[in-house]
């Protein structure tokens, strides 16, 4: 597919993110918004809203989904089609522009990969049944505008990509039309609603088991850690939009999304990567832990530091950053540490992350190292293989999206996505969300209930904040 790409550039001091979005959605169903909203410098400073998908390829309960550019779906099973080689197949299938303002996303694919795609990239050991996914477990998206807005400048962007022999003149009125939209004053608001309290698909007895059985396995076996995921269901009314600007305000990151696919919508905030690829150098970053900014910058950042300090000579921290570099040897021609253990500053918070790189031995390298890669360590367990085993073999509830990853792939070789776990799933009126529980040798399963039952405050606040907007 032979697509051309035209712009134009505008000021944006006067736009936001979010009224954007809230003026284009009903123009343009099944929008999506990916946002950076902490970064420093002109690092991340980007947010984009994607309008009006036009091709896409999805992957669901065995079944290969084409969507043409004429609307129309081809479908068919994937038998002996590995996920990887189907996408790189998509993938290569566009003719493209570079982006007509270098370092500016102008066209490519957005979407996500969920952890049930795990099952297709690394099928368990023995025969089992693959848990039921209630939205497809890969689904990627070609959209005909993208809007870009560069925080740091002040400067926004918006790119019509059309077939090669589209007309120019009218390709630049409709971005001229587009920005109309974008300049009108009024949008539609909504109320939200959480009518019930919280559910849990795995009650005590049932999650207590699933512990005990790990933790034998652990022992048994040359395993370190295996994170499990217990899931919380909350069933509401009105709008769901709500939710994200509830999320962007209580946890702001480098990745904010809420992607739009009309039957549900993925709602969510990360600060870890799954994997960025860049003019052929891969990167993984970990983000070992992190201190809330108050304003006694001087004193904080010490605590900062003492906290890289403890987290370097934790082992099981330790283990995880060696495992992402490991991920990249297979692919790269080298896999190195480009920090360790490093304090960065951001809005609100210090980070202490590692970040491990390698160069892709070859371009079309790109899908083998993301789907070899998938899902990360740091949502499946140490060393991953064994762990994703024990997880096949003895998780009963479907994790759905929780633990896959989200973001953008170029036709140009790039790719960008962020870890999905601070994350919710909406779909038929429900809210579902996850908790990981981190199982090792020497875990203690009152803990890890203490630490779920904290970690419910947070997505609870999130909703509570939604109710109120």
């Amino acid at each position: 597919m032979h697509l051309k790409t035209y712009s134009k550039a505008y000021l944006a001091d006067t736009v936001t993110p979010v009224g954007a979005y809230l003026r284009l959605r009903d123009l343009y169903p099944n929008s999506i918004l990916l946002e950076s909203n902490d970064y420093h410098g002109n690092e991340n400073s980007y947010s984009y809203i994607c309008c009006k998908p036009t091709v896409g390829i999805s992957f669901h309960r065995g079944n290969l989904s084409i969507t043409h550019a004429d609307g129309s779906i081809t479908t068919k099973k994937a038998e002996g089609t590995t996920l990887q080689n189907t996408l790189q197949e998509f993938i290569s299938s566009f003719d493209t522009d570079k982006s007509p303002v270098p370092g500016v996303i102008a066209n490519g694919l957005f979407g996500y990969t969920s952890y049930n795609a795990s099952y297709y990239v690394h099928p368990p050991a023995q025969k089992q049944e693959i848990p039921v996914s209630s939205i497809p477990e890969l689904m990627y998206n070609a959209y005909q505008y993208i809007i870009a807005i560069n925080h740091y400048t002040n400067k926004l962007y918006v790119f019509n990509n059309v077939p090669a022999n589209s007309d120019k003149e009218a390709t630049l009125r409709e971005i001229d039309e587009l920005r109309y939209t974008l300049n009108n004053k009024d949008y539609p608001t909504f109320n939200f609603k959480a009518t019930e309290k919280k559910a849990t698909a795995q009650n005590d007895d049932q999650f207590d088991a699933l512990f005990e059985t790990l933790q034998n396995e652990i022992y048994e076996q040359d395993i370190h850690s295996v994170i499990t995921a217990r899931k919380y269901i909350r069933p509401f009314t009105g709008d769901d939009f709500n939710v994200y600007r509830a999320v962007r305000s209580t946890n702001p990151s480098p990745y904010l999304y809420y992607f739009d696919y009309g039957s549900f919508k993925l709602i969510g905030s990360a600060a870890e990567t799954q994997l960025v690829v860049k003019n052929g150098e891969a990167s993984i970053t970990l983000l070992e832990g992190s201190l809330e900014r108050s304003g006694n910058d001087e004193k904080e950042f010490e605590q900062a530091k003492l906290l890289a300090k403890k987290l370097e000579s934790n082992v099981s921290n330790q283990l995880m950053i060696y495992a992402l570099k490991d991920e990249l040897k297979p692919y790269c021609t080298d896999a190195f540490f480009a920090k360790k253990h490093t304090v960065e500053t951001y809005a609100h918070v210090y980070q202490v992350v590692s970040e491990v790189k390698g160069t892709l031995s070859t371009p079309d390298k790109l899908t083998a190292l993301f789907t070899g890669s998938f899902p990360s360590p740091r949502h499946a367990g140490y060393p991953r293989k064994q762990a994703l085993r024990l997880i096949h073999a003895h998780e009963t509830v479907s994790r759905n999206y929780f633990g896959g990853s989200i973001g953008f792939i170029g036709f140009d070789g790039s790719l960008n996505h962020a870890l999905m776990n601070k994350a919710f799933l909406s779909k038929d009126t429900i809210l579902e969300y996850y908790f990981e529980a981190v199982i090792e040798k020497n875990a203690v399963l009152a803990t890890i209930k203490e630490q779920l039952q904290a970690n419910q405050a947070k997505p609870e606040a999130v909703i509570q904040l939604a109710e109120e907007i």
